[in-house]
C-alpha cells in the first residue's frame, strides 16, 4: 500500500494539514510552530548551490526532530 507521503509533495502535505488544522491540532499543537518547522524542512539547505553551514544543518535537524516527535506520539 502506498502512503500519502509517497504521492504528495511536502508543500501539498503542509497545505492539507493547514486546511484541516482542526484534525491535526492535537498532533502538532501550535500552528505557528508547525508552519515554522515545515518551512525550515522545505527550505532544504542541501538543494541550494551554496556551501552548507553547520547551523543550517542543525536547524534542519531540529525542525525534522520536532515534527518526528509529534508524529511519533500518534
Amino acid at each position: 500500500m502506498d502512503s500519502i507521503a509517497e504521492k504528495l509533495f511536502w508543500l501539498e502535505i503542509v497545505a492539507i494539514i493547514n486546511k484541516n488544522w482542526q484534525l491535526f491540532e492535537r498532533i502538532f499543537g501550535d500552528r505557528t510552530t508547525f508552519n515554522e518547522n515545515a518551512t525550515i524542512v522545505n527550505d532544504r539547505p542541501d538543494a541550494h548551490a551554496k556551501r552548507l553551514e553547520p547551523s543550517d544543518i542543525a536547524m534542519h535537524r531540529r525542525a525534522l526532530q520536532w515534527l518526528d516527535d509529534r508524529i511519533a506520539r500518534v
